[in-house]
């Protein structure tokens, strides 16, 4: 299939691919249009389409997106290559670049865990292939992405795999080197490593081209920071001076705020208040320029520090202000909720106390100002526990409504490209996975209503006196409803014993339901659950007996801490929360529970032991 325009020699799809792919580092928003022409054309071939020069236009358009930071785009198109099965696209090193470039979206975008996963195929997949480039661009990718998200251990590991895998290369490669020794000295600088860090930057600064001063400015400013970190002010003071001086030619702001950013800060450490609100005022006028958001809303931060520094409150807050609405804009609108709980709560509160500390100070007031002093410091670690919390629950939301939303977002798309050829099968399964997501995603805002209302505190307890044999029978009926009819279930209960007792029915049956729940989530529908309850003349026990997926020994200590899911989970959906809230519920009517499993495979028992009153 030939096109021609008016103006333009007959094209094929091929050739379009290779202009758009020859143009992608020069001209990205060329390489796009170029890309669609192709991608165009490749749909006009036949019936179907040519589907293999479709998705390899899809691909080149998502390559150019990342180029462009149009971030989302590029994850619409890759995701439509990945939707095509590996037997139709001819080339598997289409769908290889659609894994990668999927993940290098997801990371700008900030969502790590989704990019990691992509990462991870795109280098099984080029494992599999022998593709050594594309491994050396996989592990690039997770190294950095587990640095952004603070595991620096496993960044070293991917880092020090690519330095491997040059070795094994045919022809030299002093760039992807110096990239990756520079790194690897970044990486072990954040480990708390600067020794190990100061080996590799320095390795990095023999292979430098003076020609490229962006490379050049980062190394300067990597050893000044190792430097700084080992207390070595005079060479610290060097590179940062080094980096200033390369910086003149540089044209991009980003680099440039990022820069005196740090320096700023170094000489803030140098006790140089003056000189370093100059220098951090100028990194925050860049980062603004440039709309660096983040280099902003960190120089605000600085810039606050070096005013408390200076005795200057009132400035401080006005920096604080403006570090919470930078980064408030620079989370986004879905996240403004969990705004206060991010790291401008602790530092906003730190400002405001010590401002009312300043002004109380007196001769007088002595006393009160140490015991105010003291209730800061109790708010402030409250606070910051909080914080922990919140951002720990927004990551694990995050991460789990993207696959009912995914499937959701899947199953519209084939009812509304391919409705008319659909089989009603077909139609209806398409529905009902739907409503299975829908289901889903209710479920987990059920979870998180739950976990952000449920506390020891607004636990009720309400006591009754009832009989075990009736109570017992009524439990069951209700478990059963909560099993839907699984087979695989069996209740031992006395339910014919009349002993009164005096019990708190409705936490007791919540807890039984939450571990029946939590035994069929992870228990195989041909594995057995048993389902105990027996009663003493001190205490009620009730026992959960599974077959289910078992848990690592070094996991058991941990399963009862809120968003705590072990590995061996995989995709079943939950916040982690059903064992938590558990806990909270045995803890507030003074009672015990224990966990044991033999591990992976091996199912597990779950008992709770309540107090009669």
């Amino acid at each position: 299939m030939l096109y021609q325009t008016e103006d333009a020699p007959v094209k094929t799809v091929d050739i379009l691919n290779r202009e758009a792919e020859a143009c992608l580092g020069t001209d990205p928003q060329q390489s796009f249009e170029k890309a669609k022409e192709a991608e165009i054309l490749a749909k006009r071939a036949g019936s179907d389409g040519d589907v293999a020069g479709i998705a390899r236009s899809m691909v080149n358009q998502a390559r150019a997106s990342i180029n462009l930071a149009e971030y989302r785009r590029a994850i619409a198109l890759a995701s439509q290559v990945l939707a095509y099965p590996t037997a139709i696209l001819k080339s598997r090193d289409t769908r290889r670049l659609a894994q990668y470039v999927s993940g290098v979206a997801h990371e700008q975008l900030g969502d790590l865990p989704r990019a990691q996963s992509y990462y991870h195929q795109f280098l099984s997949s080029a494992e599999q292939a022998g593709d050594t480039t594309h491994q050396i661009y996989a592990h690039n990718g997770l190294g950095i992405s587990n640095a952004k998200s603070k595991d620096f251990l496993t960044s070293i590991t991917h880092f020090l795999k690519i330095r491997e895998l040059i070795e094994t290369l045919d022809v030299p490669a002093p760039r992807l080197e110096l990239i990756t020794y520079h790194n690897l000295g970044k990486a072990y600088l954040q480990n708390g490593e600067p020794e190990k860090g100061l080996e590799f930057s320095i390795l990095a600064f023999e292979y430098r081209d003076p020609t490229e001063h962006h490379n050049n400015t980062n190394i300067y400013c990597t050893l000044a920071n190792t430097y700084k970190e080992l207390g070595e002010s005079e060479q610290a003071q060097y590179y940062y001076q080094q980096a200033l001086l390369t910086l003149e030619h540089v044209q991009d702001d980003s680099l440039i705020a990022s820069t005196n950013h740090d320096y700023g800060d170094f000489l803030y450490g140098q006790a140089q208040y003056e000189e370093s609100e100059n220098i951090l005022k100028y990194a925050l006028e860049r980062a603004l320029a440039c709309g660096h958001l983040e280099t902003a809303y960190e120089a605000h931060r600085s810039l606050s520090r070096v005013a408390k520094a200076k005795q200057d409150f009132e400035v401080a807050l006005h920096h604080h202000e403006q570090f919470q609405e930078i980064q408030t804009q620079f989370i986004g609108e879905h996240n403004q909720e969990q705004m206060r709980y991010l790291r401008v709560a602790y530092e906003v509160e730190v400002a405001e106390k010590e401002a009312e500390i300043q002004r109380l100070r007196t001769e007088e007031l002595e006393v009160l100002v140490e015991q105010r002093t003291a209730d800061v410091l109790a708010a402030l670690e409250q606070s910051e526990q909080a914080n922990n919390v919140r951002t720990n629950m927004l990551n694990t939301v995050m991460h789990e409504f993207r696959t009912p939303l995914s499937i959701i977002g899947n199953s519209v798309n084939m009812l509304r490209r391919y409705k008319a050829k659909l089989t009603p099968e077909k139609e209806t399964q398409l529905h009902e996975r739907i409503t299975a997501a829908l289901k889903s995603l209710s479920q987990l805002l059920n979870d998180v209503d739950t976990v952000e209302t449920t506390t020891i505190d607004t636990l009720e307890l309400t006591y009754t006196s009832v009989t075990i044999g009736i109570w017992g029978a009524n439990l069951v009926e209700l478990l059963q409803r909560i099993a839907g009819g699984a087979q695989n279930v069996t209740y031992v209960f006395d339910v014919a014993d009349a002993t009164p007792v005096h019990i708190d029915t409705e936490l007791t049956s919540s807890i039984a339901v939450e571990l029946l729940k939590n035994a069929l989530k992870y228990t195989p529908p041909d594995n057995s659950i048993t389902v105990q309850l027996e009663v003493t003349n001190t205490h009620l026990v009730l026992r959960v007996v599974d077959e289910g997926m078992g848990i690592e020994p070094e996991n058991l200590d941990k399963v009862f801490k809120l968003f705590f899911r072990a590995y061996k989970a995989g995709d079943i959906p939950g916040l982690g929360a059903g064992l938590y809230r558990v806990q909270l519920m045995v803890t507030a009517l003074d009672g015990e529970i224990t966990i044991n499993s033999a591990g992976a495979g091996l199912g597990t028992t779950v008992s709770v032991k309540l107090p009669l009153r």
